[in-house]
């Protein structure tokens, strides 16, 4: 059986809040949802939807760490955001890092199957951050896969591959990291709960089709794999800051981009 206890002290702390500043005071400041650290040199993994509609704003990732034994805070200003084209995950470069940082290893969806015992990391609500809470720690959750959509073996279809897990979530666990209990290894990230209306089998003359409708229960969570945004982060993870500020001032990425591979 995987030691819990050790996993949680070594992988939290590459956990981080996505924070939207409003101005200098210690309360304003806006939980948009949760990101993870990949890179000791500052790469953050989150949802594309939590930072998208503010990627104009002051945003900055909240890292939490020990020091003599009390929970710090330390934020760091995004440098550089980079959305990707068709799934709900974006990529993001911290400013003037210090390294090296505390980061989550990666891992692929071949070690991934229907009954997994995996692990969320996230910032539910932003409670987390509440000052009345005096409290700055990340909530850890675990369960399983329950199933991997669409179910193996079906018919492939472009773009809609998808984890479901049993672990209840709330807004501001988007963009957290979903990862095996065995040894930490980031498999997926947390990307929200169903909320919209979904059918439900009946027969037709017991309900009439306006009856045919419930509400998606809150206890299932969805999760995108890894896999589909490694060669994203490959290439986020080789720009030096000079390149960064060249995308930002021209558009244009540099020569190598289309040529790095993503690991195997």
């Amino acid at each position: 059986m995987a030691d819990l206890v050790a996993l949680l002290a070594r992988f939290k702390p590459a956990v981080v809040a996505i924070v939207r500043r409003t101005g200098d005071g210690p309360v304003d400041q806006q939980v948009l949802g949760t990101g993870f650290n990949i890179d000791q040199k500052g790469v953050i993994v989150t949802c594309r939807h939590v930072v998208e509609e503010f990627i104009n704003d002051r945003l900055e990732a909240q890292f939490v760490y020990r020091e003599e034994q009390l929970l710090a805070k330390r934020d760091m200003p995004f440098n550089w955001v980079i959305i990707h084209d068709t799934d709900d995950v974006a990529i993001i470069r911290l400013q003037n890092s210090p390294m090296p940082l505390p980061f989550a290893p990666l891992g692929t969806g071949s070690r991934v199957s229907e009954g997994t015992a995996i692990g969320v990391c996230g910032y539910p609500l932003g409670l987390a951050l509440e000052p009345k809470a005096r409290s700055a720690a990340s909530t850890f959750q675990v369960g399983i896969v329950g199933a991997i959509m669409p179910y193996p073996g079906a018919p492939p279809l472009a773009g809609t591959t998808f984890y479901r897990l049993d672990i209840p979530l709330n807004f501001g666990n988007s963009g957290g990291p979903m990862f095996l209990q065995e040894d930490g290894a980031v498999v997926g990230v947390v990307a929200g709960r169903p909320t919209t209306m979904a059918p439900v089998f009946a027969r037709k003359e017991v309900l009439s089709p306006t009856d045919l409708t419930a509400i998606v229960s809150g206890g299932l969570t969805h999760a995108i794999p890894i896999d589909r945004s490694l060669h994203l982060i490959e290439r986020v993870k080789r720009l030096t800051d000079q390149e960064i500020d060249e995308v930002r001032r021209t558009r244009k990425f540099p020569p190598w981009w289309d040529e790095v591979k993503t690991p195997a």
